[in-house]
């Protein structure tokens, strides 16, 4: 019993208990940076699993790899690209349209110009 009492009698000091001397901050500090530096070649490792058209991130690469096979990520491959060609075709008939405008009100100008230069003569 007395052997029990003894161990008993003085309970081991916690972690946070532990009085902060530089050879715990080290040790601490070393173990954090360690974290950090697996942490970062993890996101670095991830990110080469991320598909940014269906904004879906993949831990494995066969994931990955069925992810780009399947006919979820081709369809919307296919409808960006119609909406990207629509967008340019709409924008290059309004210039086409806003420059027939321009020309078609040059002529009028122009025609207004030359009666008016036609009444002055007249006169």
């Amino acid at each position: 019993m007395d052997y029990a009492e003894e161990t008993t009698e003085k309970r081991r000091t916690l972690e946070i208990e532990k009085e902060e001397t530089e050879e715990l901050k080290q040790k601490y500090k070393a173990v954090q940076e360690k974290e950090k530096v697996v942490q970062e070649a993890l996101a670095s490792l991830k990110a080469n699993f991320y598909c940014d058209l269906c904004d879906k991130q993949y831990s494995k690469h066969q994931e990955f790899d069925n992810h780009i096979n399947s006919y979820d990520h081709a369809h919307k491959q296919r409808l960006k690209e119609t909406k990207q060609r629509e967008f340019h075709r709409n924008v290059l008939s309004k210039v086409k349209r806003e420059d027939r405008g321009r020309e078609k009100e040059q002529r009028r100008l122009q025609h207004l110009a030359e009666l008016r230069a036609h009444v002055a003569v007249m006169r």
